[in-house]
Protein backbone atom coordinates (compact mmCIF):
# COMPACT_ATOMS: atom_id res chain seq x y z
CA UNK A 1 0.00 0.00 0.00
CA UNK A 2 1.09 3.35 -1.14
CA UNK A 3 0.69 6.69 1.50
CA UNK A 4 1.08 9.28 -0.41
CA UNK A 5 2.50 12.90 1.18
CA UNK A 6 5.92 13.88 -0.73
CA UNK A 7 6.88 17.05 -1.99
CA UNK A 8 6.27 17.68 -5.67
CA UNK A 9 8.38 18.87 -8.86
CA UNK A 10 7.19 22.23 -10.35
CA UNK A 11 6.03 20.23 -13.77
CA UNK A 12 4.00 17.67 -10.99
CA UNK A 13 2.22 20.43 -9.33
CA UNK A 14 1.53 21.70 -12.97
CA UNK A 15 -0.13 18.64 -13.87
CA UNK A 16 -2.01 18.78 -10.30
CA UNK A 17 -3.62 21.95 -11.16
CA UNK A 18 -5.01 20.33 -14.93
CA UNK A 19 -7.11 18.21 -12.36
CA UNK A 20 -9.90 21.43 -11.75
CA UNK A 21 -11.29 19.49 -14.93
CA UNK A 22 -13.92 17.19 -13.57
CA UNK A 23 -16.61 14.49 -15.09
CA UNK A 24 -17.03 11.87 -17.14
CA UNK A 25 -18.25 12.31 -21.07
CA UNK A 26 -21.60 11.68 -22.08
CA UNK A 27 -22.49 8.19 -20.24
CA UNK A 28 -26.01 7.42 -20.91
CA UNK A 29 -27.32 3.67 -21.41
CA UNK A 30 -27.81 1.97 -24.50
CA UNK A 31 -30.85 0.98 -25.35
CA UNK A 32 -30.04 -1.72 -28.61
CA UNK A 33 -27.21 -0.32 -29.06
CA UNK A 34 -28.78 2.98 -29.79
CA UNK A 35 -27.93 6.14 -27.67
CA UNK A 36 -30.24 8.99 -28.48
CA UNK A 37 -28.81 12.18 -26.84
CA UNK A 38 -31.64 13.97 -28.20
CA UNK A 39 -33.45 14.50 -30.88
CA UNK A 40 -30.86 15.47 -32.67
CA UNK A 41 -27.80 13.10 -32.19
CA UNK A 42 -27.24 9.43 -32.30
CA UNK A 43 -25.20 7.28 -31.40
CA UNK A 44 -24.86 3.73 -32.15
CA UNK A 45 -22.60 1.28 -30.45
CA UNK A 46 -21.14 -0.84 -32.43
CA UNK A 47 -19.08 -2.77 -30.28
CA UNK A 48 -19.67 -6.55 -30.16
CA UNK A 49 -18.75 -9.45 -32.45
CA UNK A 50 -16.36 -8.71 -35.73
CA UNK A 51 -14.82 -10.38 -38.61
CA UNK A 52 -10.91 -10.49 -38.67
CA UNK A 53 -8.16 -11.62 -40.75
CA UNK A 54 -4.18 -11.08 -40.60
CA UNK A 55 -2.55 -10.38 -44.30
CA UNK A 56 -1.33 -7.98 -46.05
CA UNK A 57 -3.72 -6.98 -48.63
CA UNK A 58 -7.19 -6.79 -47.67
CA UNK A 59 -8.95 -10.13 -47.19
CA UNK A 60 -11.43 -11.48 -49.75
CA UNK A 61 -13.02 -13.95 -47.08
CA UNK A 62 -13.37 -14.25 -43.34
CA UNK A 63 -12.83 -17.16 -41.18
CA UNK A 64 -12.06 -15.52 -37.50
CA UNK A 65 -14.30 -13.10 -35.60
CA UNK A 66 -13.04 -11.45 -32.81
CA UNK A 67 -14.76 -9.42 -29.81
CA UNK A 68 -14.50 -5.46 -29.95
CA UNK A 69 -13.48 -3.82 -27.61
CA UNK A 70 -10.43 -6.41 -27.30
CA UNK A 71 -7.22 -7.77 -28.65
CA UNK A 72 -6.45 -9.80 -31.39
CA UNK A 73 -5.49 -12.76 -29.60
CA UNK A 74 -8.97 -13.14 -28.61
CA UNK A 75 -9.66 -14.43 -32.44
CA UNK A 76 -12.15 -17.71 -32.58
CA UNK A 77 -10.31 -19.88 -33.99
CA UNK A 78 -7.37 -19.06 -32.77
CA UNK A 79 -5.41 -16.28 -34.97
CA UNK A 80 -1.29 -17.04 -35.03
CA UNK A 81 -1.11 -13.64 -34.71
CA UNK A 82 2.95 -12.86 -33.82
CA UNK A 83 3.80 -13.85 -37.03
CA UNK A 84 1.46 -11.30 -38.71
CA UNK A 85 1.83 -7.23 -39.33
CA UNK A 86 -1.62 -6.43 -40.32
CA UNK A 87 -4.98 -7.12 -39.30
CA UNK A 88 -8.35 -6.81 -40.36
CA UNK A 89 -11.37 -5.90 -38.96
CA UNK A 90 -15.14 -6.14 -40.67
CA UNK A 91 -18.54 -4.97 -39.29
CA UNK A 92 -21.50 -5.17 -40.70
CA UNK A 93 -24.30 -2.34 -39.24
CA UNK A 94 -28.01 -1.46 -40.69
CA UNK A 95 -29.35 1.84 -40.76
CA UNK A 96 -33.10 3.09 -42.17
CA UNK A 97 -34.16 6.65 -43.25
CA UNK A 98 -35.43 7.70 -40.12
CA UNK A 99 -31.72 7.80 -38.95
CA UNK A 100 -30.53 10.39 -41.47
CA UNK A 101 -28.65 12.99 -40.47
CA UNK A 102 -26.65 15.54 -42.06
CA UNK A 103 -22.95 14.22 -40.47
CA UNK A 104 -21.62 10.68 -39.64
CA UNK A 105 -18.47 10.06 -37.78
CA UNK A 106 -17.24 6.83 -37.09
CA UNK A 107 -15.58 7.38 -33.64
CA UNK A 108 -12.60 4.14 -32.13
CA UNK A 109 -12.12 4.77 -28.85
CA UNK A 110 -8.87 3.16 -28.82
CA UNK A 111 -6.58 1.03 -31.05
CA UNK A 112 -3.39 -0.14 -31.76
CA UNK A 113 -0.82 -0.07 -33.40
CA UNK A 114 -1.55 2.58 -36.33
CA UNK A 115 -4.83 2.65 -37.88
CA UNK A 116 -6.79 3.22 -41.12
CA UNK A 117 -10.66 3.10 -42.11
CA UNK A 118 -13.01 2.26 -44.66
CA UNK A 119 -16.44 2.35 -44.90
CA UNK A 120 -18.71 0.65 -47.73
CA UNK A 121 -14.92 0.74 -49.93
CA UNK A 122 -14.27 4.33 -48.85
CA UNK A 123 -11.05 5.32 -47.43
CA UNK A 124 -11.88 7.89 -44.52
CA UNK A 125 -8.69 8.11 -42.89
CA UNK A 126 -5.86 7.41 -40.52
CA UNK A 127 -4.69 7.42 -36.98
CA UNK A 128 -1.15 7.31 -35.64
CA UNK A 129 -2.23 7.31 -31.84
CA UNK A 130 -2.29 4.39 -29.85
CA UNK A 131 -4.22 5.32 -26.62
CA UNK A 132 -6.63 8.47 -27.30
CA UNK A 133 -9.58 8.37 -29.27
CA UNK A 134 -10.17 9.26 -33.03
CA UNK A 135 -12.84 10.30 -35.13
CA UNK A 136 -13.55 9.86 -38.67
CA UNK A 137 -15.72 11.64 -40.98
CA UNK A 138 -18.09 9.48 -42.61
CA UNK A 139 -20.72 11.65 -43.97
CA UNK A 140 -20.24 11.14 -47.89
CA UNK A 141 -19.78 7.67 -47.16
CA UNK A 142 -22.75 6.26 -44.98
CA UNK A 143 -25.79 4.58 -46.50
CA UNK A 144 -29.11 5.39 -44.70
CA UNK A 145 -31.27 2.45 -46.44
CA UNK A 146 -29.57 -0.80 -45.37
CA UNK A 147 -26.43 -2.13 -44.80
CA UNK A 148 -22.39 -0.46 -44.09
CA UNK A 149 -19.72 -2.30 -44.17
CA UNK A 150 -16.95 -0.86 -41.90
CA UNK A 151 -13.06 -2.24 -42.26
CA UNK A 152 -10.41 -1.35 -40.24
CA UNK A 153 -7.03 -2.07 -40.55
CA UNK A 154 -4.60 -1.93 -37.66
CA UNK A 155 -0.41 -3.22 -37.30
CA UNK A 156 2.01 -4.24 -35.25
CA UNK A 157 4.09 -1.70 -32.81
CA UNK A 158 7.31 -2.53 -34.57
CA UNK A 159 5.98 -1.69 -37.78
CA UNK A 160 5.01 1.62 -36.72
CA UNK A 161 7.06 4.90 -38.24
CA UNK A 162 9.58 6.62 -35.76
CA UNK A 163 7.30 9.44 -35.72
CA UNK A 164 4.75 7.81 -33.70
CA UNK A 165 4.53 8.67 -29.73
CA UNK A 166 3.89 5.10 -28.92
CA UNK A 167 6.45 4.89 -25.99
CA UNK A 168 8.62 1.86 -24.30
CA UNK A 169 7.64 -0.72 -21.96
CA UNK A 170 10.73 -2.93 -21.10
CA UNK A 171 9.09 -4.90 -18.66
CA UNK A 172 6.01 -5.80 -20.84
CA UNK A 173 6.44 -9.05 -22.65
CA UNK A 174 4.01 -8.35 -25.74
CA UNK A 175 2.66 -6.26 -27.99
CA UNK A 176 -0.76 -7.07 -28.87
CA UNK A 177 -2.56 -4.84 -31.68
CA UNK A 178 -6.44 -4.62 -31.80
CA UNK A 179 -9.50 -2.27 -31.32
CA UNK A 180 -9.12 -2.25 -27.76
CA UNK A 181 -11.47 0.81 -27.10
CA UNK A 182 -15.26 1.15 -27.64
CA UNK A 183 -16.73 2.16 -31.62
CA UNK A 184 -19.63 3.76 -32.61
CA UNK A 185 -21.32 5.81 -35.01
CA UNK A 186 -22.32 9.21 -34.26
CA UNK A 187 -25.20 10.61 -36.18
CA UNK A 188 -26.26 14.29 -35.88
CA UNK A 189 -26.37 18.11 -37.87
CA UNK A 190 -24.56 21.03 -38.12
CA UNK A 191 -23.01 23.04 -36.66
CA UNK A 192 -22.12 20.38 -34.36
CA UNK A 193 -20.83 19.77 -30.87
CA UNK A 194 -17.28 18.93 -31.04
CA UNK A 195 -16.55 18.55 -26.94
CA UNK A 196 -17.93 20.15 -23.70
CA UNK A 197 -14.91 20.53 -21.21
CA UNK A 198 -16.78 20.98 -17.65
CA UNK A 199 -14.30 23.41 -14.93
CA UNK A 200 -16.06 23.06 -11.60
CA UNK A 201 -15.85 26.23 -9.13
CA UNK A 202 -17.29 24.83 -5.73
CA UNK A 203 -16.60 28.11 -4.16
CA UNK A 204 -19.45 30.15 -6.22
CA UNK A 205 -21.21 26.71 -6.94
CA UNK A 206 -20.59 27.13 -10.51
CA UNK A 207 -20.26 24.70 -13.15
CA UNK A 208 -18.38 26.09 -15.62
CA UNK A 209 -18.80 24.68 -19.32
CA UNK A 210 -16.40 25.01 -22.35
CA UNK A 211 -18.48 24.25 -25.44
CA UNK A 212 -16.46 23.87 -28.73
CA UNK A 213 -18.68 23.74 -31.67
CA UNK A 214 -17.67 23.55 -35.20
CA UNK A 215 -18.90 24.74 -38.58
CA UNK A 216 -18.71 22.75 -41.38
CA UNK A 217 -20.45 24.53 -44.13
CA UNK A 218 -19.26 27.02 -46.36
CA UNK A 219 -21.53 29.56 -45.14
CA UNK A 220 -21.76 31.59 -41.19
CA UNK A 221 -23.86 30.42 -38.72
CA UNK A 222 -26.10 32.11 -36.17
CA UNK A 223 -26.46 29.58 -33.43
CA UNK A 224 -28.27 29.48 -29.64
CA UNK A 225 -26.35 27.15 -27.28
CA UNK A 226 -28.77 26.35 -24.22
CA UNK A 227 -27.26 24.92 -21.06
CA UNK A 228 -28.93 23.18 -18.11
CA UNK A 229 -27.91 20.64 -15.32
CA UNK A 230 -29.51 17.74 -14.13
CA UNK A 231 -28.60 15.14 -11.36
CA UNK A 232 -27.18 12.36 -13.29
CA UNK A 233 -28.67 9.20 -10.60
CA UNK A 234 -32.37 10.94 -10.28
CA UNK A 235 -32.85 13.61 -13.53
CA UNK A 236 -34.05 16.02 -11.45
CA UNK A 237 -32.79 19.40 -12.20
CA UNK A 238 -30.12 21.19 -10.59
CA UNK A 239 -30.08 24.65 -12.88
CA UNK A 240 -31.87 26.88 -15.05
CA UNK A 241 -31.42 26.85 -18.49
CA UNK A 242 -28.75 29.14 -19.56
CA UNK A 243 -29.24 30.24 -23.58
CA UNK A 244 -25.91 31.88 -25.25
CA UNK A 245 -26.40 33.53 -28.95
CA UNK A 246 -23.14 33.15 -31.23
CA UNK A 247 -21.84 33.53 -33.99
CA UNK A 248 -19.95 30.58 -36.07
CA UNK A 249 -17.52 31.44 -39.34
CA UNK A 250 -17.77 28.89 -42.15
CA UNK A 251 -15.88 26.35 -41.76
CA UNK A 252 -14.31 27.42 -38.24
CA UNK A 253 -15.00 25.99 -34.92
CA UNK A 254 -15.38 27.82 -31.95
CA UNK A 255 -15.13 27.44 -28.03
CA UNK A 256 -17.84 29.51 -25.76
CA UNK A 257 -17.49 30.02 -22.00
CA UNK A 258 -21.16 29.33 -19.84
CA UNK A 259 -21.30 29.42 -16.37
CA UNK A 260 -23.97 27.09 -14.73
CA UNK A 261 -25.22 27.76 -11.11
CA UNK A 262 -25.75 24.33 -9.45
CA UNK A 263 -28.49 24.41 -7.33
CA UNK A 264 -27.57 22.77 -3.72
CA UNK A 265 -24.47 21.65 -5.01
CA UNK A 266 -23.37 18.25 -3.52
CA UNK A 267 -19.34 17.32 -3.95
CA UNK A 268 -18.00 14.79 -5.59
CA UNK A 269 -15.45 12.16 -3.13
CA UNK A 270 -14.96 8.94 -2.84
CA UNK A 271 -17.55 8.82 -0.01
CA UNK A 272 -19.69 10.49 -1.53
CA UNK A 273 -19.41 10.29 -5.53
CA UNK A 274 -22.12 12.50 -6.54
CA UNK A 275 -22.49 13.11 -9.90
CA UNK A 276 -24.54 15.91 -12.11
CA UNK A 277 -25.14 15.50 -15.97
CA UNK A 278 -24.31 19.00 -18.36
CA UNK A 279 -27.15 18.58 -21.17
CA UNK A 280 -25.78 21.13 -23.97
CA UNK A 281 -27.80 21.67 -27.39
CA UNK A 282 -26.85 23.92 -30.53
CA UNK A 283 -29.81 25.41 -32.25
CA UNK A 284 -30.21 27.21 -35.76
CA UNK A 285 -33.53 29.47 -36.52
CA UNK A 286 -35.31 27.37 -33.41
CA UNK A 287 -34.55 23.70 -34.66
CA UNK A 288 -31.80 21.71 -33.01
CA UNK A 289 -28.74 20.30 -35.14
CA UNK A 290 -27.04 18.61 -32.24
CA UNK A 291 -27.18 17.93 -28.30
CA UNK A 292 -24.58 16.34 -26.21
CA UNK A 293 -24.83 14.68 -22.72
CA UNK A 294 -21.61 15.15 -20.71
CA UNK A 295 -21.07 13.31 -16.90
CA UNK A 296 -18.94 15.76 -14.07
CA UNK A 297 -18.43 16.22 -10.78
CA UNK A 298 -18.59 19.10 -8.60
CA UNK A 299 -15.01 18.34 -6.45
CA UNK A 300 -11.48 20.38 -6.20
CA UNK A 301 -8.40 18.78 -6.07
CA UNK A 302 -5.15 20.75 -4.54
CA UNK A 303 -1.83 21.11 -2.93
CA UNK A 304 -0.68 23.27 -0.03
CA UNK A 305 2.30 22.98 1.16
CA UNK A 306 3.35 19.61 0.93
CA UNK A 307 -0.53 18.12 1.54
CA UNK A 308 -2.94 17.21 -0.85
CA UNK A 309 -6.58 18.68 -0.43
CA UNK A 310 -9.85 17.53 -1.97
CA UNK A 311 -12.40 19.79 -1.27
CA UNK A 312 -11.02 21.96 0.87
CA UNK A 313 -10.04 18.94 3.43
CA UNK A 314 -6.77 17.22 3.58
CA UNK A 315 -6.78 14.03 1.78
CA UNK A 316 -4.35 11.33 2.28
CA UNK A 317 -3.94 8.95 -0.87
CA UNK A 318 -4.34 5.21 0.28
CA UNK A 319 -3.95 2.97 -2.85
CA UNK A 320 -1.31 1.10 -5.11
CA UNK A 321 -0.68 0.85 -8.84
CA UNK A 322 -2.78 -0.75 -11.84
CA UNK A 323 -0.16 -1.75 -14.92
CA UNK A 324 -2.97 -2.15 -17.11
CA UNK A 325 -1.39 -2.53 -20.42
CA UNK A 326 1.45 -4.74 -18.97
CA UNK A 327 -1.91 -7.11 -17.98
CA UNK A 328 -2.86 -6.71 -21.31
CA UNK A 329 0.63 -9.21 -22.08
CA UNK A 330 -1.04 -12.32 -19.97
CA UNK A 331 -2.58 -14.45 -22.09
CA UNK A 332 -5.07 -15.83 -18.68
CA UNK A 333 -6.87 -12.09 -18.97
CA UNK A 334 -8.68 -13.19 -21.56
CA UNK A 335 -12.07 -10.39 -21.73
CA UNK A 336 -11.55 -9.64 -18.31
CA UNK A 337 -10.00 -5.78 -18.89
CA UNK A 338 -13.46 -5.21 -20.70
CA UNK A 339 -15.85 -6.79 -18.26
CA UNK A 340 -17.56 -4.42 -16.53
CA UNK A 341 -18.67 -6.73 -13.74
CA UNK A 342 -15.02 -7.40 -12.74
CA UNK A 343 -13.73 -4.18 -13.65
CA UNK A 344 -15.65 -2.65 -9.96
CA UNK A 345 -14.86 -5.54 -8.08
CA UNK A 346 -10.99 -4.93 -8.70
CA UNK A 347 -11.30 -1.68 -8.77
CA UNK A 348 -13.59 -0.56 -6.23
CA UNK A 349 -15.43 -3.78 -3.75
CA UNK A 350 -12.30 -5.24 -2.81
CA UNK A 351 -9.61 -1.97 -2.41
CA UNK A 352 -12.54 -0.38 -0.77
CA UNK A 353 -12.71 -3.27 1.85
CA UNK A 354 -9.41 -2.58 2.38
CA UNK A 355 -9.72 1.51 2.84
CA UNK A 356 -8.19 1.98 -0.59
CA UNK A 357 -9.18 5.32 -2.30
CA UNK A 358 -6.92 6.15 -4.87
CA UNK A 359 -4.88 3.93 -7.56
CA UNK A 360 -2.40 5.10 -10.42
CA UNK A 361 -2.71 4.19 -13.80
CA UNK A 362 0.48 2.67 -14.68
CA UNK A 363 2.61 3.01 -17.89
CA UNK A 364 -0.60 4.19 -20.04
CA UNK A 365 -4.26 4.95 -19.99
CA UNK A 366 -6.63 1.90 -19.35
CA UNK A 367 -9.80 1.05 -21.19
CA UNK A 368 -12.38 3.75 -20.79
CA UNK A 369 -14.79 2.15 -18.69
CA UNK A 370 -12.15 1.83 -15.63
CA UNK A 371 -12.69 5.60 -15.29
CA UNK A 372 -16.55 5.71 -15.41
CA UNK A 373 -17.03 2.93 -12.37
CA UNK A 374 -14.39 5.28 -10.64
CA UNK A 375 -16.42 8.31 -11.02
CA UNK A 376 -20.21 6.27 -10.36
CA UNK A 377 -18.01 4.66 -7.05
CA UNK A 378 -15.75 6.70 -5.97
CA UNK A 379 -11.55 5.95 -5.99
CA UNK A 380 -9.29 8.73 -6.73
CA UNK A 381 -7.13 8.42 -10.03
CA UNK A 382 -3.86 9.12 -11.32
CA UNK A 383 -3.91 8.44 -15.20
CA UNK A 384 -0.18 8.40 -16.34
CA UNK A 385 0.61 8.91 -20.26
CA UNK A 386 1.86 7.11 -22.16
CA UNK A 387 4.26 4.89 -21.85
CA UNK A 388 7.78 4.33 -20.26
CA UNK A 389 10.51 6.87 -22.03
CA UNK A 390 9.02 9.28 -25.01
CA UNK A 391 9.28 8.39 -28.38
CA UNK A 392 8.03 10.38 -31.50
CA UNK A 393 8.68 13.84 -32.78
CA UNK A 394 7.62 16.88 -31.49
CA UNK A 395 4.30 17.15 -33.24
CA UNK A 396 2.65 13.76 -32.71
CA UNK A 397 3.35 14.20 -29.09
CA UNK A 398 2.05 17.20 -28.96
CA UNK A 399 -0.94 16.01 -30.70
CA UNK A 400 -1.37 12.99 -28.62
CA UNK A 401 -1.08 14.27 -25.54
CA UNK A 402 -3.57 16.94 -26.11
CA UNK A 403 -6.55 14.52 -27.19
CA UNK A 404 -5.33 12.18 -23.83
CA UNK A 405 -6.91 15.88 -22.21
CA UNK A 406 -9.69 16.17 -24.35
CA UNK A 407 -10.93 12.61 -23.98
CA UNK A 408 -10.58 12.35 -19.76
CA UNK A 409 -10.59 16.22 -18.73
CA UNK A 410 -13.99 15.83 -17.33
CA UNK A 411 -13.65 12.51 -14.74
CA UNK A 412 -13.75 13.45 -12.13
CA UNK A 413 -12.10 10.25 -10.42
CA UNK A 414 -8.97 11.72 -12.06
CA UNK A 415 -7.14 13.83 -9.41
CA UNK A 416 -3.50 13.65 -10.55
CA UNK A 417 -2.69 13.91 -14.56
CA UNK A 418 0.87 12.23 -14.95
CA UNK A 419 2.55 13.38 -18.27
CA UNK A 420 5.66 10.62 -18.89
CA UNK A 421 7.02 7.67 -16.62
CA UNK A 422 10.69 7.99 -16.22
CA UNK A 423 11.63 10.32 -19.21
CA UNK A 424 14.83 9.92 -20.25
CA UNK A 425 15.04 13.76 -21.09
CA UNK A 426 14.75 14.76 -17.84
CA UNK A 427 10.95 15.52 -18.43
CA UNK A 428 12.24 18.56 -20.84
CA UNK A 429 10.09 17.56 -24.18
CA UNK A 430 6.79 16.79 -21.28
CA UNK A 431 7.54 20.40 -19.62
CA UNK A 432 7.18 21.78 -23.57
CA UNK A 433 4.22 19.89 -24.67
CA UNK A 434 2.52 21.26 -21.15
CA UNK A 435 3.72 24.97 -21.44
CA UNK A 436 2.35 25.62 -25.31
Amino acid sequence: MMFYKVKFSRLLIFLLLLSGFAGAGGAQALENGVKNEGASRLTINLNGKWELEASKKRPESWHHTVVVPGLVDMAKPYLKWKSQKCFWYKKIFTLTPDQTRGQAFIKIEQSKYGTEAWLNGMYIGSYLGCYTSHNYKATKAINYNGENTLIVRVGTKGALPKTGAVGHGYEKKSFIPGIWGDVSLILMDNPFIKRVQMIPHIETATAEARVTLKNLENIEQEVVISSRVIEKKSGKPASDEINTSCTLSARKEKTISVNVPVSNMRLWSPGHPFLYQQIVSVKVKGKEADRLVTTFGMREFKIVGSDFYLNGKRVLLRGSNIAFHRFLSDPDRRGLPWNEAWIKKILIDIPKAYNFNFFRFHIGHAYNKWYDIADEYGIMLQDEWSFWVITGTEKQIKKEFTQWIYDNCNHPSIVIWDAMNEPHDQGEVSRKVIRD
